[in-house]
């Protein structure tokens, strides 16, 4: 499998007091679809959640163990890697438009 740099490191990086996803998206201008794709085992999983629900409870997603998180949209335009240490990085698919 290829390996792909991110196309950006957001500068956010997440904690017990930071703000939901939400905002870190729209800084990013990630538009989402209404379905957000996550995985939390290294894309062997993949789990479907309405993008409201996703983001109102991503800290309750991410945070009990704090395992690198995947996530993306039905788009499959971008994805981002939330890290276990909260480090966020964003990898865009140029081949969707």
């Amino acid at each position: 499998m290829a390996r792909h740099s991110p196309s950006s490191v957001l500068p956010e990086i997440l904690g017990d007091d930071e703000p939901p996803l939400q905002p870190v998206l729209e800084r990013a201008e990630i538009r989402h679809a209404k379905t957000m794709v996550f995985s939390d085992d290294g894309l062997q999983t993949l789990w479907a959640m309405e993008a409201g629900n996703f983001l109102s409870h991503f800290y309750d997603i991410w945070y009990p163990i704090s395992d690198d998180l995947y996530v993306t949209d039905s788009s499959g335009s971008w994805l981002i890697l939330v890290s276990h240490d909260g480090v966020i990085y964003k990898y865009e698919n140029t081949a969707v438009k």
